[in-house]
């Protein structure tokens, strides 16, 4: 049940339209009195809800020439065309491959709408090996930090949805590429990368990764894939088959000389562009990108207070059946999909102001799709050229399985800023279509878009397997400001990252967002940042008085060395693993501790004694801090991942192998110790460096099995990345070459160099000295 809270003087107004009593506080139940929409004049606007309405809350997005949703909407607006040639960074890893395949090296690349890079990922943050991350498909890599991006916008960052009832749903239409590559390169790797590079895995990795229980899975249609998931995630969410559901889709080139011009069923245009609904549009280009979305249930977005970008009012999907050919899109089963998605969300078409097409930009299929959409429209109405149509495709081409979530994206930003982006080469309209006797017209200008009412529009994704989709959207609701003020003028705000590096870039973009949001609730903004990210080892916490404070205060510290910081109101530490487990066996102790300091109040001393508490490695709840308040969550800067490169490489193995038998061939020769010849990695942790002979063994074989250059003995085995299979292989490997007869069970009981190489000792048949 959603509530709002209001006082006088609005309550006899709103009284007398809902027929409630009068005088004084009233607590009023969002089901009896509808959906709230901002109104300057009674400061409560009342609307009729519908129960199946889902809010969009949280949106990442990794798209050529922009890291994020902000970027990719100033190109838009912009009118910024992405066909790009391919990367240089990029064209290096694929020439090293086809060296290796052929005399032939590859060097004319079709032009496309390129990522930047895509062979790096922050595999340590995932707890991962760089040996299992670089056996990993990109697609997975990119969608796994894409989903943690789109949680932490929405505020459910940390420990927020562990273990909840999250659906993930993801379009997805593998070419398996790189498990090609991993296949002719390192072939002795491919049962390594078996779990890796598994279509079905996208979507379970998530749910792995971040223990969520809902339903899984990956969605392919073809084309209209994302779009296809985003309909199966809000039935999801109707039946109460998961509370919330992550839904997005992703498309690579990894080898777009192949890629591209193999995919070639003749609709690559010849310039590369997608000129849609232009007489000389011959098809589209092609594209990559990423985009995940997490949805909720308006009614509990509401209630929760989340950030919600746009509503989804309903959807639809179909298949053409039969037509002239498989391939061949079937206009009366695009009318259709859009009529239903229509009834679905239960609007009048005419209340229909924008129409996000598909836009294949084929002499074939655009006149087809216009025809569709006319033809729903003429169920209902007779009104010419009021709905505006276009296609992000102009931007940057076909996204393939990726294609429809991000028209979606497109459709969201256009209804978040209020403004209709230029769909782009639209000069001489198709002569195929009638425009004029349509009720479309090709938006041609970035464009204010007006409305009498709410603003909403379609977004339609057609898929080459002949299955439709078709989503209306409304903009989000505004709400009275119903937000209590803070109790004191001190505030106290929080960020934190596994690394300093990471961190620092966080501090710099949170000083940026300042910066470009000089109206932003300040409150809103700590309780966002503190109850709604991870708080890892590196720990930053400051107060400050307002936004002029906090600002001043991270201008500081991109300026010094933060160990130079003696501010009382600054506060930095680095807290070990060991130290932060201790702290969580203690998270008793430190609720009770908080909620002492908060009943003295938010005083400069109280405040100093919670920062102290944290940068000491407390597991704080800081949702505490906020009880009894009404605050909001908003879109903030997300988690800066660390672009660490992973890659596969001919050589990954070939070490440990010549190492192995060399040591072999050693012991049958009593050539001891050959440790010295196998010395690559680098061994860390104890100041005068003086190791055991077990210790420099056991550290040489993780770093050579698990992909690392350098390994502390004290690094936990598990927060490298490390699982049971591998500690087969380091058990049989140092088996070998020490003589010995450790069992799994002994590394995973001991799951540092340190504490394995005391074990091995005690159990070591011939016991190595220093």
């Amino acid at each position: 049940m959603s509530v709002l809270i209001l006082t006088s003087p609005y309550i006899d107004k709103i009284s007398m339209k809902t027929g409630l009593p009068q005088g004084g506080n009233l607590l009023l139940n969002l089901d009896q009195l509808g959906r709230f929409e901002w109104n300057h004049k009674d400061n409560v606007y009342i609307e009729e809800t519908n129960d199946n309405d889902i809010a969009i809350i949280g949106v990442s997005a990794k798209l050529p020439m922009a890291d994020n949703v902000e970027e990719f909407w100033d190109l838009l607006s912009n009118g910024k065309d992405l066909i790009r040639d391919l990367p240089y960074s990029r064209r290096k890893d694929i020439e090293a491959y086809q060296t290796i395949k052929s005399d032939h090296v590859e060097e004319n690349y079709p032009i496309a709408a390129y990522l930047d890079s895509i062979d790096t990922f922050d595999y340590s943050f995932f707890r991962m090996s760089p040996r299992q991350a670089a056996l990993m498909d990109p697609h997975h890599r990119i969608f796994l930090e894409m989903t943690w991006k789109a949680i932490e916008d929405a505020g459910y960052g940390g420990n927020k949805l562990v273990g909840k009832n999250v659906g993930v749903f993801a379009g997805f239409n593998p070419r398996l590429e790189y498990k090609k590559i991993i296949e002719e390169v390192d072939p002795a790797s491919l049962s390594d990368s078996l779990i890796g590079n598994l279509p079905s895995v996208l979507a379970s990795l998530i749910s792995h990764y971040m223990d969520f229980k809902g339903p899984n899975m990956v969605i392919n249609t073809a084309c209209s894939s994302s779009l296809v998931a985003v309909h199966v995630a809000l039935q999801s969410l109707r039946n109460k088959e998961c509370t919330v559901a992550l839904v997005g889709g992703i498309r690579l080139s990894i080898l777009p000389h192949e890629d591209i011009r193999s995919s070639d069923i003749g609709i690559v245009s010849s310039n590369g562009r997608a000129m849609v609904f232009d007489d000389d549009s011959d098809g589209s280009g092609g594209g990559e990108g990423c985009v995940v979305m997490l949805l909720k249930p308006l009614s509990t977005a509401i209630e929760d207070k989340d950030n919600i970008y746009a509503v989804i009012k309903g959807s639809a999907i179909n298949n053409d059946g039969t037509s002239a050919s498989i391939s061949t899109p079937n206009a009366k089963a695009q009318e259709e999909v859009i009529d239903k998605a229509w009834s679905d969300a239960g609007v009048d078409p005419e209340t229909i102001d924008y129409i996000e097409a598909h836009g294949t930009g084929t002499k074939l299929g655009d006149p087809i799709e216009v025809k569709g959409i006319k033809d729903a429209f003429s169920r209902y109405t007779r009104k010419k050229q009021f709905c505006a149509v276009g296609s992000v495709k102009t931007n940057m081409g076909h996204l393939d399985t990726a294609a429809g979530i991000a028209g979606l994206l497109k459709a969201v930003l256009s209804l978040k800023h209020q403004q209709i982006p230029a769909s782009l080469y639209f000069k001489t309209p198709n002569r195929n279509i009638d425009f004029e006797d349509s009720p479309l017209y090709v938006n041609r200008a970035l464009i204010p878009w007006e409305s009498i009412g709410p603003r909403r529009c379609g977004i339609t994704s057609l898929g080459l397997s002949g299955t439709n989709a078709h989503v209306i959207l409304e903009e989000a609701p505004s709400f009275w400001n119903d937000q209590e003020t803070q109790y004191s003028s001190l505030r106290v705000l929080a960020i934190s990252s596994l690394t300093e590096k990471s961190l620092k870039i966080l501090v710099s973009k949170y000083r940026s967002f300042l910066e470009r949001n000089e109206l932003v609730n300040i409150d809103d903004l700590c309780f966002t940042t503190n109850t709604g990210r991870g708080h890892y080892s590196h720990r930053l916490a400051l107060i400050f008085e307002d936004i002029t404070d906090l600002e001043k205060k991270l201008k500081q510290l991109e300026s010094i060395e933060w160990y130079q910081i003696k501010d009382e109101e600054i506060h930095y530490k680095t807290i070990n693993d060991q130290a932060l487990e201790y702290q969580k066996d203690r998270s008793e102790w430190t609720d009770q501790r908080v909620m002492e300091l908060i009943k003295i109040g938010f005083h400069r001393e109280t405040l100093i004694e919670i920062c102290r508490m944290y940068t000491e490695g407390c597991d704080l709840n800081w949702d505490l801090l906020y009880k009894g308040q009404r605050r909001r969550r908003i879109s903030l800067p997300t988690y800066s991942f660390e672009a660490q490169r992973c890659w596969i490489q001919n050589d990954d193995l070939n070490g440990v192998t010549l190492e192995t038998k060399e040591r072999v061939s050693a012991k049958k020769q009593h050539k001891i110790p050959i440790l010295k010849k196998m010395q690559h990695v680098t061994v860390l942790g104890k100041i005068e460096e003086l190791y055991s002979e077990q210790e420099l063994v056991i550290a040489n074989v993780w770093g050579k099995l698990l992909g690392y250059d350098s390994i502390n003995i004290y690094d936990d085995y598990y927060r490298l990345g490390g699982d049971s299979i591998q500690a087969l292989r380091i058990v049989n490997m140092l088996n070998e070459m020490l003589d010995t007869n450790l069992e799994v069970s002994d590394l995973l009981k001991n799951p540092t160099v340190d504490k394995l190489a005391q074990s091995l000792a005690e159990k070591s048949k011939k016991l190595f000295k220093p």
